[in-house]
Parts: structure tokens; C-alpha cells; sequence
């Protein structure tokens, strides 16, 4: 093997400022009868001009719309937590109304008793139920009529009051 051909060891002097690749020794072994000199290539960096954003009047709308959508949600969040901290207010206070009723409820039927009236009557007024020698019952046939006596009289209205009692009397018998 012939050493003139050999590639140098990166970072010596006499390195080629290109790349070697497998190709390159393959292409080399076929072509053995003509030594060819590598061609010098010099690469330039490429100067890359950054790009520059240019905001489209689609791109403003579109992103003045995301903005916009993103302050909805936020708002919309906001505004739910507080109705569901409103609402669970008012459940409270219709659990605490509703105990409230009842216990209302209790002491009214308590109050209006049919069976505690009677015992309150009968302890305090001396009340008693009616027999049956207390009750009377009337049958009439014919036209009702409803008479209304008046058994007391005022000791103030005197004679006008008496002549006054008379024509009310008449008037009801009349009619």
C-alpha cells in the first residue's frame, strides 16, 4: 500500500479543509492508475439574516380574537365561582328556612289544638262538654226566618230607646 496517499490526521498541517467520506476511499481504490489531485473547496458560512415578524392584519385579528377568548374564559370562570359560592348560600339559608317552618309549623298546631283548647277551657273557665240534654234541635217547615231578640237593654236609651226597640221588632215580624 502506498503511504504518499494517506489522508493526514485532523489538525495536522497538511489536513484538506473538506470533509472525507467513505465514497471518497472507494472511488480512490478503482482509480489507482491516475492520481488526481483533490480540488480545493472553500465553503463560505452563509450569512442568515434573521426574519423580521411581519404581523398580518389576519394575524392581529386572529390573535386580538385569542386574547379576547382567553379574557372570556377567565371572566366566565370568575363569574361561575361566584354563582356557585351564591348559590350554595341560598341553599343553606333554604335548609336553615325550611327547619325554620317547621319548627313554626309545630308550635302552631300546638297553639290551635282542638284537644288543648278544651283542656285549657276546662282548667281555666271551667267549661264542660255538652250533653245531650244541652243540645236542641229545630225543625221548621216554611220560609226561614232569623229574628234577632235583644234580651238586654241599655238602662241610658229610655223611652226613645223602648219606642225605637218596638219599631225594629214590628219591622221584623212585617218582613
Amino acid at each position: 500500500m502506498d503511504n504518499s496517499r494517506a489522508i493526514p490526521r485532523k489538525g495536522s498541517a497538511e489536513a484538506p479543509k473538506y470533509r472525507v467520506t467513505p465514497k471518497d476511499f472507494e472511488l480512490e481504490r478503482l482509480t489507482t492508475a491516475v492520481p488526481v489531485a483533490p480540488a480545493k473547496v472553500t465553503l463560505k458560512a452563509a450569512s442568515v439574516k434573521p426574519k423580521t415578524a411581519v404581523l398580518t392584519p389576519m394575524g392581529l385579528l386572529a390573535m386580538t380574537l385569542a386574547l379576547g377568548l382567553v379574557v372570556f374564559a377567565l371572566i366566565t370562570h370568575i363569574l361561575l365561582g361566584q354563582v356557585t359560592a351564591v348559590s350554595m348560600q341560598l341553599r343553606t339559608d333554604l335548609t336553615q328556612a325550611k327547619a325554620e317552618q317547621s319548627r313554626l309549623q309545630l308550635n302552631h298546631e300546638l297553639a290551635f289544638s282542638l284537644t288543648e283548647l278544651e283542656q285549657e277551657a276546662a282548667a281555666r273557665y271551667g267549661m264542660k262538654k255538652a250533653d245531650a240534654r244541652h243540645i236542641t234541635y229545630l225543625t221548621r217547615s216554611g220560609t226561614e226566618r232569623v229574628i234577632t231578640l235583644q234580651t238586654e237593654t241599655n238602662a241610658n236609651d229610655g223611652i226613645l230607646g223602648a219606642i225605637t226597640d218596638l219599631l225594629n221588632r214590628l219591622k221584623a215580624v212585617v218582613s
